[in-house]
């Protein structure tokens, strides 16, 4: 999947890449946490601007952070949690 996703980016404009970066509310970065893909997680963070990677934690209610708990993904839970601030993880722990 990765290679598949560097290479769609690639071939996009910065204009592009932003707008699907954020496309519905970041879902992909939504969904390759609820999927336990963590290579797709990381490589989508690093594409984003600061203010997107905290945007798209916070997405939905936290919803990659709430959805890698319930499907059981610790690895990905354990990663995300290391990017959120203080303040984040306790936001984040109580929406769940």
């Amino acid at each position: 999947h990765r290679d598949v996703l560097e290479r769609l980016y690639g071939w996009m404009h910065e204009t592009q890449q932003q707008e699907a970066l954020q496309a519905e509310n970041y879902f992909a970065f939504r969904r390759a946490a609820a999927n336990n893909h963590r290579d797709i997680l990381e490589r989508l963070y690093g594409w984003m601007h600061e203010t997107q990677q905290q945007e798209a934690l916070q997405a939905d209610d936290y919803f990659a952070f709430r959805r890698a708990a319930t499907n059981g993904h610790l690895d990905i839970l354990e990663y995300l949690y290391g990017l959120m601030t203080e303040a984040q993880q306790q936001e984040t722990l109580q929406a769940y």
